[in-house]
């Protein structure tokens, strides 16, 4: 048993067999062991972070444009069978863009990075996306470049202030997850070194 648990604290701040990071992993395990295992403990976490994305997209289209399109914008992706489909099972993919659409939604909140209390929020939300899925680099990359070109360009010393807390919040994350992982992967063969 003590085996069994170093390999999951080992592996928290590391990769699943599959190399992806492995925080929904971590999550559904993490439920596992406090509700027990079955089909529903399996699909709450992908079922909560369902109800997190839709309840993220009404509040962004409602603070972009206004209630009504917030609520379409909800009431379409929460209809759509494929995000459905997702949320019953345990796809990384959904558990990335819930967590993405989260921390865009605390970017627009900080009003270009003016209130430092949702600038904060931004880089947590987003340094916690960054152990969701490999592919959430590409969105980071971009959403940057966006932000450096905007924020940096024209904005006064309290929203690069907000902004260079943010990222510093977003670096530790990925120092924190990849920088490990790069260190010690834990592949196949890795993952035969610890009882798990």
């Amino acid at each position: 048993r003590e085996g069994k648990w170093l390999g999951w604290f080992r592996d928290m701040f590391s990769y699943t067999g599959d190399r992806q990071p492995s925080m929904i992993a971590r999550l559904m395990g993490l439920a596992c062991y406090i509700f027990g295992l079955s089909r529903f403990t399996m699909r709450q976490i992908n079922l909560i972070f369902y109800i997190i994305l839709i309840l993220s997209i009404y509040y962004l289209g409602k603070e972009l444009f206004d209630k009504k399109t917030g609520f379409w914008g909800a009431l379409i992706s929460a209809s759509m069978p494929l995000l459905i489909s997702h949320s019953k099972r345990g796809d990384l993919h959904f558990f990335e863009t819930a967590i993405f659409i989260t921390s865009i939604l605390m970017f627009v909140k900080s009003n270009r990075f003016k209130v430092r209390s949702f600038s904060l929020f931004f880089g947590l939300i987003f340094g916690l996306s960054l152990h969701t899925h490999e592919t959430i680099l590409l969105y980071l990359t971009l959403l940057s470049a966006f932000i450096f070109a905007d924020v940096l360009l024209n904005g006064d010393s309290t929203q690069k202030k907000n902004a260079a807390l943010a990222y510093i919040i977003i670096a530790f994350f990925f120092i924190a997850f990849y920088v490990p992982a790069l260190i010690y992967p834990v592949g196949e063969k890795a993952m035969r070194l610890y009882p798990r």
